[in-house]
């Protein structure tokens, strides 16, 4: 649980879209056993340039051209920017050193005073090039931010981007099909592992992987600029950055908040409360954290199954986004009194004891697993001093029977005004979404999608702060809340999807089914009816038709694979899953729980030791992929209940 005592900066609302469209260059990595073998570009003007050595003056004459020509880089995968990190680091020649910048990548930031022409954080890695110096101010999900400085000292920014980012659920041939991309194809599979001695004696296979390079190259500049053009089609405004989805949904609360000509002033916590002076808001934004819990996932049963059901709420958390109020017109209570009207309150925050007397009960409460607090538990029995919403207290209300609540204090938010912006920023995006999928324009459509399930995680974002010490060594000081971060809002969202999928959870019981498995903001089950409850259409925030699915397999939280429409579905938590479209944990299962996983090489990794290879890895083996044995065990449920007494 992260708590507010640990907020040790804040961000604020900034204008996160830009009038003018970016430009782009795009760049493809070739390796051999991990070594870049080639390193190909596509520049501004369609004409495509590579190298098969000397590639740190290669990269460092595509940033300056970057420069000169107010462009970016745009590569498809991490693959490629973790390479470009490694030709860097080659020219460090000091393993210290390199491992010093290794260990600062997402800790450690670069600040740069335009208005001073200088750093006040220094950068993670400088060079000198010429007449340029070329500085390296931070790694970013997979992005790499340069600052290019001239000898007249002017400087300007150059990202070099991982657009995959912005296609997290879809393949590179999935997206130019929707992009509709004729021109580009995978050529071969021998054309991305490559054979030394067969490309240098080889011309038609030399011409065949310089082609396959050049394609992807320039498949990374067009998907940029699609981007960006699919972006401005939807809000008449360009993102800010492509880093990530969450990079685009604070873009896109900036447009629309001006295409709808309504406020955003009052959406961070801090432009809400008092933080500094007002000993209630402190406790306020104090129990609001504590209130805040992610997602209801538990297994309930382990095994195969020939025949279930799977629901799931449509776009749940929007949905429960849309219906919140905000807040430009407030009253916030605080009351130790039971004396109080639920209903009259928008927001609300009870801490309390819990007795859950019913172990059957399917509940939205979550806590800290006592023996292992990175990881939570949906529990019964006695829970104390728990924080609670509005919408946990009401299904408390509902089961009177099976639950006993000990109020200790409470504080209740009453907003006087409208719902919040996001109610009409959902309800707009919701609509063209499906105004665009019925036009089969696919890609605006999967934009949108994914810019709407982004909105709820910039309410809750916290990013781990250091700083160094006297002996040069990273500390961890804290968090840094977002620029959009409103634990009232969070907790109130993902409380109310638990509470959705609790009570559909028990209904499936009551009517003589079993639920198998939650996710989120779903439910598997079988044995029975409950299509009274559902929808045939797609409606914001109702549980959708029951679908069947066929030969499931349940190894415990986020381990499960089921088959519908002749297609298995595979989901994994802390492996990946090599087969697509049939069936994975039979054959795991058959291999007596033994997974052949695959470990991608992070700059985190880089400063660990591996026990695979019995020795330290190093900057060399940054982007390395290898396969190790991860041993399945099927009876870690994760989120399985646990009874608690008193005194934990």
């Amino acid at each position: 649980m992260k708590l507010a005592s640990e907020i040790v900066q804040v961000g604020k609302l900034k204008n996160f879209v830009n009038e003018k469209a970016k430009k782009f260059i795009g760049l493809d990595i070739e390796t051999v056993e991990n070594d870049i073998f080639l390193i190909g570009c596509y520049d501004l003007d369609n004409k495509y340039t590579y190298a098969l050595d000397n590639f740190i003056d290669f990269l460092f004459t595509k940033l300056i051209y970057c420069c000169k020509n107010n462009s970016h880089i745009a590569t498809w995968t991490k693959y490629d920017n973790t390479q470009i990190l490694k030709i860097l680091l080659d020219e460090l020649k000091d393993e210290t050193l390199i491992n010093s910048v290794l260990n600062k990548i997402n800790k450690i930031s670069a600040r740069y005073n335009k208005r001073l022409i200088k750093y006040t954080e220094p950068p993670l890695l400088t060079f000198k090039y010429k007449t340029f110096i070329i500085n390296v101010e931070n790694i970013i999900r997979d992005c790499i931010l340069f600052r290019i400085i001239d000898k007249n000292n002017n400087s300007k920014v150059v990202w070099s981007y991982n657009i995959k980012n912005m296609y997290p659920s879809y393949t590179l041939e999935e997206v130019c099909k929707d992009a509709n991309f004729k021109y580009y194809s995978k050529i071969s599979s021998n054309s991305h592992i490559i054979n030394k001695d067969k490309f240098n004696t080889d011309n038609e296979y030399k011409k065949m992987v310089i082609l396959s390079n050049n394609l992807d190259s320039r498949i990374a500049k067009d998907l940029a600029y699609k981007l960006e053009s699919d972006f401005f089609t939807i809000f008449q405004s360009y993102p800010n950055n492509l880093i990530s989805a969450g990079s685009l949904a604070r873009s896109s609360v900036i447009s629309l908040s001006k295409l709808l000509e309504r406020p955003i002033n009052k959406l961070n916590i801090n432009d809400i409360l008092d933080l500094k002076n007002n000993d209630l808001h402190k406790k306020l934004l104090d129990y609001s954290m504590r209130a805040y819990h992610g997602g209801k996932i538990d297994s309930y049963v382990i095994g195969y199954t020939k025949k279930a059901y799977i629901i799931d709420i449509t776009s749940a958390y929007p949905s429960a986004l849309y219906n919140l109020k905000g807040f430009d017109d407030i009253l916030i209570d605080y009351k130790k009194s039971i004396d109080f009207d639920v209903d009259y309150y928008d927001y609300l925050f009870i801490k309390c004891n819990l007795n859950i007397k019913n172990e059957n009960l399917s509940t939205p409460f979550i806590i800290e697993n006592p023996l292992n607090n990175a990881s939570n538990l949906s529990p019964y029995g006695h829970l104390q001093n728990i924080v609670i919403t509005k919408y946990e207290y009401e299904f408390i209300l509902q089961n009177k029977e099976d639950i006993e609540i000990d109020i200790i204090d409470l504080i209740g938010i009453k907003c006087y005004g409208d719902y919040s912006i996001y109610r009409y920023i959902i309800d707009k995006l919701f609509n063209l979404r499906l105004q665009y999928k019925n036009q089969n324009m696919n890609t605006i459509s999967n934009l949108l999608k994914l810019i709407i399930n982004s909105l709820y995680g910039i309410n809750y974002e916290l990013t781990d702060t250091y700083n160094m010490n006297e002996n040069e060594k990273l500390v961890n000081i804290g968090y840094r809340s977002g620029d959009f971060f409103n634990p009232i809002i969070a907790s109130h969202i993902t409380s109310k999807t638990r509470t959705e999928i609790s009570n559909m959870n028990n209904i499936i019981t009551k009517r003589g089914g079993k639920v198998l498995l939650n996710m989120t903001d779903s439910i598997m089950y079988e044995g029975a009816n409950i299509e009274d409850l559902c929808s045939k259409e797609k409606v914001l925030g109702k549980f959708d038709y029951p679908q069947e699915i066929t030969d499931i397999i349940i190894l415990g939280c986020g381990r499960y694979e089921y088959k519908k429409d002749a297609k298995f579905k595979v989901k994994t938590r802390g492996f990946t899953a090599d087969k697509k479209n049939e069936s994975f944990y039979k054959e795991v299962l058959t291999n007596g729980g033994v997974i052949k996983n695959h470990n991608f090489i992070t700059p985190f990794k880089a400063t660990t030791y591996s026990k695979k290879f019995k020795r330290d890895f190093t900057y060399k083996d940054l982007g390395l992929i290898f396969e190790d044995e991860y041993i399945l065990n099927p009876f870690n449920l994760g989120g399985k209940r646990l009874i608690e007494n008193y005194n934990v």
